[in-house]
């Protein structure tokens, strides 16, 4: 192999880890709007609001990638965050007010990340 080859090589190799680098930031800024946006109607509740009270703000922050599971004590909101992994927030209520509201992963809470709001207990 001559220089000429070599310094081509090493150029698309530069090429490559350039643009791995590139991907895996677009990947994580994903995960981080999506994050985000479960954390921010987690900033918003409070214990003993209604539960119409929640819904709006719900709805209010309402995005394409939130799956939300709605049964009569509860609501489940998730969001992937990539591969496998995703982020679970889980609201209890209790004579329609919210009395819980806690982040779940995947299997196991240090799935949770560690920017995470506090729950409500």
């Amino acid at each position: 192999m001559d220089r000429r080859e070599l310094l081509g090589q090493l150029g698309l190799i530069a090429l490559g880890a350039g643009f791995g680098l590139v991907i895996r930031e677009f990947i994580f800024d994903r995960d981080a709007e999506r994050r985000f946006a479960l954390y921010n109607i987690m900033r918003e509740l409070r214990k003993d609001m209604t539960r119409k009270e929640v819904e709006e703000i719900i709805n209010r922050h309402d995005a394409p990638f939130i799956s939300k599971r709605i049964e009569a004590d509860y609501i489940s909101l998730t969001v992937s965050l990539g591969g496998i992994n995703q982020l679970y927030l889980s609201m209890k209520f209790a004579e329609e007010k919210l009395v819980q509201a806690r982040f779940g992963g995947e299997d196991h809470p240090d799935d949770v990340p560690k920017d995470a709001p506090s729950n409500i207990e």
